[in-house]
């Protein structure tokens, strides 16, 4: 599959790399178009118009109908994070705007309070979260996105330094 990038356009890769997502915003009308297709033949598996801008498209690392992804009405509004079925085209879970929110290799999720630290994981058809513990960050630094290994055990999140301009990160394996 050849896609020519376009400076509005995202891609992301299912973990397998046989899947592609890729999302194009059309500002003026309020939508964005969101095409997933299989890398091998280009045979598209969706083919959506979803209302507002959507952006930070994470998907599910066992199903070809999940994806976490962020979603506004345009660039610069406040956005909301949730994971939606593209078969139904429902939201299926709604992160809190307080967590950071990544995929776990077997299709649970890992969530992680801005505020609290507190680590939770959890599932989409049960409402039980199971606490796992608690993150303390290092003096002077502020809770970035993050990610999991490929074999659940060890994330690696970005660690902004607090108040540098420009804005400094590290990285941090956990």
């Amino acid at each position: 599959v050849v896609i020519t990038p376009q400076s509005d356009m995202d891609v992301s890769v299912w973990p397998d790399g046989r899947v592609v997502a890729v999302t194009k915003p059309d500002i003026y009308k309020r939508i964005t178009s969101l095409v997933v297709m299989e890398v091998a033949t280009a045979r598209p598996l969706h083919n959506l118009v979803l209302d507002g801008y959507v952006r930070e498209l994470a998907p599910s690392p066992v199903s070809r109908q999940l994806v976490k992804l962020s979603q506004g009405e345009s660039p610069s509004s406040p956005y909301e994070e949730l994971v939606m079925d593209l078969t139904t085209q429902k939201p299926r879970y709604r992160v809190a705007s307080d967590d950071y929110f990544a995929w776990m290799p077997d299709g649970r999720f890992m969530l992680i309070n801005l505020k609290t630290g507190l680590m939770r994981i959890a599932q989409l058809d049960d409402p039980r979260e199971q606490v796992v513990g608690r993150l303390t960050l290092p003096p002077g630094r502020a809770m970035g996105g993050f990610l999991i290994s490929p074999t659940g055990t060890e994330f690696i999140m970005k660690l902004p330094l607090r108040n540098s301009v420009p804005r400094e990160a590290d990285l941090w394996i956990g």
